[in-house]
């Protein structure tokens, strides 16, 4: 069993007042944190702000002298110090009404950018900056970002990519950093982006023609055109080649790198070229999850339900076990039930936690954001709790089957990029399996060995090499069970599968979604669970559509399961469950809460002057509990010990499985021996 590493993260938020420096309050300040860090259990401080890196240049030198200080005293605590920047965004503006929107809406980054005017003549490297600009497809002129108020470098300029890497061996040789978040390395705007002379040229040396014109629907969102096929898989490899270049830059190959990663198994994923397993291919070794919005969710995530958490945070865990890297988890909040509530749920599947605040988008006076808690005493309880409990988190965690997302059906169908094609029946799958205790393994190789059963959601599309490593599979006695359009043979004859996107590719994310959420497409011939071969289960019909029932799916599954090992069946209202498996035997259960009361600080909530992203919570415990937990248990197995992290109170037991609690609970651990 490989060694688990262990990350408790925290945000080192840079303010201006931060960079008045060097002075004596800066400097007091500084220690003042790092002490703050050391007694919450932190082990490694993620640098928040200055966050537009290349708009900082005329004052790198001092901005890096700043941040050797924090490494320097972080060092001292045991903690270490990773800087997170954009390596590709850049603020700009044509007027002062621009100026202060970006001020106000964009003060998490610190926009002290230049106009538009003065940043024409900004050099590095011998370079325009204004040179490495994506140009919009759609317009022949510099990309602009919007919801970002900003332009974007191109991550496929060969001069751009050497000028970075430069700064990156500059920023280390000059603060001493021991680890790097690169982050923005993507298309963010569909495929409006990039037309710029490198790509232009790219797209020439791999094709042998020019780019086409917008105007040409033969290409442009047309799957059955393998020249589209083959562009939109060198996006993806674009992002892959630029992190490779930037691995190379660094110290080692084990040096601490990640990238942003908010999500891929969704219907933009494609679109933005947002893969984690690129970044990963490409010389990332630390898998990143941004958890987007407050957790729990509140009014401002429209109160989606906890297992929206959850699916990406298990996706990123499948793909980074494939990688075999660990996963860092950003969960948003203010206040320690925030905390709680983030760590339960990264914790339970397996990945590790940085708890982030997020004060500067939440449009408040200084001495509101004053008077918030710290950056890390909101992750005190649970970082030291983990700190003191190591034995608690070496286990695996046991998967009683595996799904697959199809990775060839997403980039190589436009039904993969549907908000009603291959990304909804797979969320829609993930989240039912975690709801219902059978803890999927998300996988984008077909397994080698079966450990349960293999479920193909939506499998529109398989290679030669996967149809083989099915076979494979079902040789050694794995059992599939599919449904939805499926390339296996005798299965989806007659399914309609779109191959032409027939709106418009180049809307914005919203508009996007409005064109793309409309094809539904229709089942062909009547549904029904059938064994098209020796161990191959399939039905045509979808969860999105209804046209397949949730109970009728795990109808399927549930009696190929493997058992979890001590346990025969669980009863836990009230939350979800996994299994894990620990070095000296013994089985750990994680029971972690699904609900909680949320309920928002209304006085602050009603001074922001803008809402983006969070809200303010005044508090959020766990709810909906029915009180107790039964463990039907093995024979020879015991309940040898209950643990809650976060309750007073001392639970309940016996060694039969029975668990009373007295108090809901965010998280509850519960250790079985044989």
């Amino acid at each position: 069993m490989k060694t688990k590493q262990s990350i408790r993260a925290a945000s080192w938020w840079i303010s201006w007042r931060e960079l008045e420096w060097p002075s004596v309050d800066s400097m007091d300040a500084i220690r003042k944190r790092a002490d703050e860090f050391a007694a919450s259990g932190i082990n490694t401080a993620m640098v928040f702000g200055c966050h537009f890196r290349w708009d900082f240049m005329p004052w790198w030198g001092m901005l890096h002298d700043y941040l050797a200080h924090v490494h320097e005293e972080l060092n001292q605590r045991g903690i270490r110090l990773f800087d997170h920047h954009s390596a590709v965004l850049t603020h700009r503006y044509e007027n002062a009404e621009q100026m202060r929107h970006i001020m106000m809406h964009q003060g998490s980054h610190l926009p002290v950018c230049p106009d538009r005017q003065s940043a024409a003549s900004w050099t590095f490297n011998g370079q325009l900056l204004n040179s490495w600009r994506m140009v919009d497809v759609t317009t022949g002129q510099p990309l602009w970002l919007e919801n970002y108020d900003a332009e974007s470098f191109c991550p496929a300029n060969l001069n751009f990519i050497e000028s970075y890497c430069k700064y990156v061996k500059k920023l280390l040789k000059e603060s001493g950093i021991d680890g790097l978040m690169c982050d923005d390395i993507e298309f963010f705007k569909p495929f409006c982006t990039c037309s710029c002379p490198s790509c232009r040229e790219r797209f020439h040396r791999r094709t042998g023609i020019d780019l086409p014109d917008t105007h040409d629907r033969s290409f442009w969102g047309n799957w059955e055109n393998l020249l589209w096929r083959d562009y939109v898989d060198d996006r993806f490899a674009i992002v892959a080649e630029f992190y490779a270049h930037v691995r190379a830059a660094l110290p080692s190959r084990d040096y601490p790198m990640l990238a942003c990663c908010s999500g891929c198994c969704t219907d933009y994923a494609l679109s933005y070229a947002h893969d984690l397993a690129e970044q990963l291919n490409g010389g990332c070794n630390i898998a990143h999850l941004e958890i987007v919005g407050n957790t729990p969710p509140g009014p401002m995530d429209r109160n989606v339900k906890f297992t929206s958490r959850m699916i990406q945070a298990a996706y990123h865990i499948g793909i980074a076990d494939e990688h075999d890297a660990p996963v860092l988890a950003i969960a948003y909040g203010f206040i320690e039930d925030n905390a709680k509530a983030g760590w339960s749920l990264v914790k339970s599947l397996g990945g590790n936690l940085w708890f982030s605040t997020l004060p500067y988008r939440l449009g408040l006076s200084r001495k509101r954001l004053d008077a918030l808690p710290g950056h890390a005493a909101p992750a005190a309880k649970a970082f030291n709790f983990e700190k003191a409990h190591p034995e608690l988190f070496n286990g695996e965690v046991f998967n009683r089957c595996s799904l697959f997302f199809s990775r060839h059906t997403r980039n190589h169908t436009a039904f993969g990029s549907m908000v009603h094609g291959l990304a909804s029946d797979y969320r829609m799958a993930l989240a039912l399996f975690l709801e219902n205790g059978l803890i999927p393994k998300v996988v984008t190789r077909i397994p080698e060995e079966p450990f349960g059963p293999l479920v193909l959601p939506d499998v529109a599309l398989l290679t030669d090499e996967e149809t083989t490593a099915i076979e494979a599979f079902i040789a050694k006695g794995g059992q599939v069970v599919a449904f939805g359009p499926c390339g296996w043979r005798g299965c989806s004859e007659g399914w309609p599968i779109p191959m032409r996107q027939e709106g418009d590719i180049f809307r914005s994310p919203i508009e996007w979604m409005s064109v793309w959420g409309s094809p539904v497409l229709p089942m062909p011939g009547p549904h029904g669970w059938r064994e098209v071969s020796q161990n191959f289960l399939y039905n045509p019909a979808r969860l999105d559509d209804g046209s397949l029932t949730k109970e009728s799916l795990l109808a399927q599954i549930t009696p190929l399961l493997p058992s979890i090992p001590g346990v025969n069946s669980l009863s836990n209202d009230g939350f979800f469950a996994t299994a894990h498996m620990m070095p000296d035997g013994r089985t750990l259960l994680f029971f972690v809460a699904m609900d909680y009361d949320v309920q928002l600080d209304g006085e602050l909530e009603a001074e922001r002057q803008h809402r983006t992203r969070v809200n303010i919570m005044r508090q959020a415990p766990p709810c909906g509990q029915s009180g107790t937990i039964d463990i039907v248990l093995e024979k020879g197995w015991r309940l040898a010990n209950v643990i809650l992290p976060f309750n007073e109170c001392t639970p309940e037991y016996n060694e039969e499985g029975r668990i009373r609690l007295n108090s809901q609970a965010n998280v509850v651990l519960a250790e079985i021996v044989h």
